[in-house]
């Protein structure tokens, strides 16, 4: 069963439904103006952003440990990275 259909409105949203406030078209209304799409690709590639800074720099200090505080080589090390972005890379979503 769908949980959504079990739960009620908001009373906010119930008051905006009965005034006529509710939007018929919220997806050509957010982006069908060239702000609205604006502000869409900004939240977007900034969440993205932020995503892949912290991505990467996990992915270059493990680096950085392994070769300089547990001394491993550097293909051993870069291989050992490698193979865990393989099984990281698709759990990240």
């Amino acid at each position: 069963m769908n949980l959504r259909l079990k739960l009620s409105e908001s009373p906010v949203f119930e008051q905006m439904r009965q005034a006529g406030k509710v939007s018929r078209a919220p997806v050509r209304e957010s982006f069908g103006t060239r702000q609205g799409f604006g502000y869409a690709l900004y939240a977007l590639f900034g969440a993205t952003a932020g995503l892949g800074c912290v991505w990467y720099t996990g992915q270059f200090y493990a680096l950085y440990f392994l070769q300089s505080v547990l001394k491993v080589d550097f293909l051993t090390a870069n291989v050992c990275v490698a193979i865990a972005l393989a099984i990281g890379t698709p759990l990240v979503s």
